[in-house]
């Protein structure tokens, strides 16, 4: 089941390499199975098309510290925080802060 919604996104992406929405999706689906590197090169396409898409510098975030590289999850998450302040997402800023300390 995975197997097909990653499937159909990446058909998507395929098509339409600049949407940023299916890129985002494309990388929770991978995130969901346990494929961290492939939800974080779609994480990172995200935010190449578009470096205020908050969500992805946060769930970016989550995922590198699934994966054991905390370095890099607060490297990201700290970019994050900068383009939500940026475009004043106060909501993303308190969420990327709160999982920030929680990284120490």
């Amino acid at each position: 089941m995975a197997e097909d919604r990653i499937a159909y996104y990446r058909a998507f992406v395929d098509k339409d390499p600049n949407n940023t929405m299916a890129w985002y999706v494309l990388a929770q689906e991978h995130a969901k199975t346990g494929a961290f590197a492939e939800a974080i090169a779609a994480y990172r396409r995200v935010i190449a098309i578009d470096p205020a898409y908050v969500a992805a510098y946060y769930h970016g975030g989550l995922v590198l510290q699934r994966a054991g590289d905390v370095a890099a999850a607060r490297d990201l998450l700290t970019q994050g925080l900068a383009a939500a302040r940026n475009k004043g997402d106060g909501k993303g800023a308190g969420e990327i802060q709160e999982l920030l300390l929680q990284l120490g």
